[in-house]
């Protein structure tokens, strides 16, 4: 008899031990995140979730996400509406349509060393502003330049991955600042010596939420596509795209699936 109780209570201690173990295991599955509701001239309208180990932009006019998690950071970019897939290692990632256009101006972007100049409150959070030194329409002719100024506010995170922030600033054509990018502007000087100031980034909404593992990974289903930007591209518009020759230059190697 005392026996049988010995093991009916190690028993239960063991099935107590596993279920906690099991419970923790799937509390660990779920990440506390941010999802921003983001919009800009460049780059159109974003909805972005991001976490310390993921992230997913869906743009909701283009109908594709871009995923990448941890740990390998590849970058994934799956059509909705072709069911289609391609991924590239991050960095190799050049951004969207806007990102090819623009990659001169991000570089040139790159160059510059940015200062935080204060603090201010985007989106009903506080973020960090950073800016880089502005230029005269005569020192950035001499220099080649076509950014006079820029400035990006900044949602603080120095643990944010590299590889998160480098993704989204290729999306957004800023530098991996120190954090999640909320808002961003540049003034710029066209070869008709025209100033205007671009409204690249800003976040309408940001909100702290939950997030799976399962939200950073490409749809079961979906077929690799046969080039670059049929990834991107809605299959009723692929003809205004075929332009961009790399995009849409035959797949060298056949990709194993994300």
């Amino acid at each position: 008899m005392l026996f049988r109780k010995y093991v009916t209570g190690t028993a239960a201690a063991i099935f107590i031990l596993l279920w906690a173990n099991c419970a923790g295991s799937q509390a660990r599955a779920s990440e506390s995140g941010w999802r921003l509701e983001q919009s800009g001239e460049l780059a159109g309208v974003h909805t972005v979730l991001v976490t310390h180990t993921g992230m997913k932009a869906d743009n909701l006019k283009g109908g594709y996400s871009i995923v990448m998690h941890a740990p390998d950071w590849n970058v994934t970019v799956y059509n909705t509406r072709g069911h289609v897939y391609w991924t590239v290692p991050y960095k190799a990632f050049k951004g969207e349509v806007a990102g090819r256009v623009y990659a001169s101006d991000r570089q040139e972007l790159l160059a510059y060393k940015w200062h935080k100049s204060g603090k201010e409150v985007v989106a009903g959070q506080s973020t960090a502003k950073y800016e880089i030194p502005q230029l005269t329409k005569e020192e950035a002719q001499k220099q080649s330049r076509v950014i006079l100024a820029a400035w990006a506010w900044v949602l603080e995170d120095n643990s944010m991955p590299l590889q998160i922030r480098e993704t989204l600033g290729k999306i957004y054509m800023l530098p991996p600042l120190a954090g999640l990018p909320l808002k961003a502007a540049y003034k710029t000087q066209s070869e008709e010596k025209i100033v205007g100031t671009c409204n690249a980034l800003d976040t309408g909404k940001a909100t702290r939420v939950t997030v799976t593992p399962d939200q950073f990974l490409c749809p079961k289903g979906y077929k690799l596509a046969a080039t670059e930007g049929e990834a991107y591209v809605d299959p009723l518009s692929k003809q205004a795209f075929e332009g961009f020759s790399d995009w849409y230059a035959p797949a060298k190697k056949k990709r194993s699936r994300p």
